[in-house]
């Protein structure tokens, strides 16, 4: 399965100068951010610019070795429909993680009014002061429509750590100079950064990758010295859901809440009845025989 990178800065400027035909500097990628962030401040000061975030956020990334989640296909349609009513100091920030790059597989990305998301770089700050524990999200993302023309689509929200997200985002979101396209896109990026952020201390979902060589002997045995080999190699990075499957099973009678009433506002406890669930997935059950001249047989 094929997952799409994040293309950063440096990457598409690089590019860009190729395909014109002209030779690209030869500079790394700090050095690059350097000139960039030289060049930013004296045209437009300590104004906070794309080219400012972009080039804080990528740099620190390189220098991070570029640590990434793939995002699988069987998780992230279901992580794109869920709320998030949770306050900021419920959600861990992986130790030593700052700024990391969350992509999702070819075919299969997330979207919303008629765009799909295929990477997003997630820099991630707790303010620890005494006073507050907000969590502040930093996090560009990269459209399936970009080429070497990204939108620059970036934004900065300071999740509190006494309001849910879902009731917090809304009051912010009234304040964006966007469209409703791209408010529904800055939504859906913004808590697929905190689902990440939830789901990362889950070893049963979130797995670290290795090389190609070592992922059968990883698989087998869990063995870190896998991991380290990896790390050595400039792979930092983790699989989120690769093991998640729809499985078809039989689901046994239940109780549960389901709003009802005009608006569907008054809960009510119900009973839900038995079912089988992703029947579509059976393999058909035999009921015959075949034949010594191997013809099958119905009965």
């Amino acid at each position: 399965m094929k997952f799409h990178n994040y293309p950063t800065t440096f990457e598409i400027t690089r590019e860009r100068v190729i395909r014109s035909g002209k030779r690209p500097l030869n500079i790394g990628p700090c050095q690059f951010y350097d000139n960039v962030l030289d060049c930013d401040f004296q045209k437009h000061g300590h104004k906070i610019t794309p080219e400012k975030v972009f080039s804080y956020i990528e740099s620190d990334w390189y220098l991070n070795c570029r640590p990434y989640y793939k995002v699988y296909p069987s998780i992230t349609d279901k992580l794109s429909k869920m709320r998030l009513d949770i306050p900021a100091s419920s959600i861990p920030i992986p130790v030593g993680l700052r700024s990391v790059a969350v992509r999702f597989a070819e075919g299969h990305e997330p979207g919303s009014g008629g765009e799909k998301i295929t990477s997003i770089l997630l820099n991630i700050v707790r303010d620890n002061s005494p006073e507050s524990t907000a969590l502040k999200l930093a996090y560009p993302y990269r459209l399936l429509s970009d080429d070497l023309n990204p939108c620059n689509a970036f934004n900065v929200f300071v999740l509190e750590s006494t309001e849910s997200f879902e009731d917090q985002y809304s009051k912010f979101s009234t304040h964006l100079e966007f469209d409703d396209k791209r408010k529904g896109l800055d939504l859906l990026v913004c808590k697929f950064c905190l689902m990440i952020l939830l789901l990362a201390s889950d070893p049963s979902i979130v797995q670290p990758d290795v090389l190609a060589a070592d992922r059968e002997a990883f698989d087998r045995t869990g063995d870190q010295k896998y991991v380290d080999r990896a790390k050595k190699k400039g792979i930092v990075g983790w699989h989120v859901g690769e093991k998640q499957e729809s499985c078809p099973h039989f689901r046994s009678e239940h109780w549960g809440i389901r709003h009802t009433g005009k608006g569907r506002t008054i809960p009510k406890l119900v009973k839900i009845s038995a079912c089988t669930v992703h029947r579509d997935k059976l393999t058909r059950v035999p009921t015959g025989y075949i034949t010594p001249d191997g013809k099958e047989i119905e009965e």
